[in-house]
């Protein structure tokens, strides 16, 4: 069985993109580490919010 790294999942927080945690992404994958780092739907930096979220009310 060999070293295999873990996969990090790096989830920004508030208002921050991918891009503002470029750097620790590019050192970690430089280093072998496969990074996930998606982009929030509060940000509105992929697209448009009414596409991935759903409010439901209720009286």
């Amino acid at each position: 069985m060999g070293q295999d790294k873990p996969i990090v999942l790096l989830l920004q927080g508030a208002w921050h993109i991918p891009l503002h945690y470029r750097y620790i992404i590019d050192g970690l994958r430089s280093s072998g580490y496969k990074v996930l780092a998606p982009s929030l739907v509060t940000t509105r930096y992929d697209g448009f919010i009414d596409d991935k979220t759903y409010i439901v009310a209720t009286a």
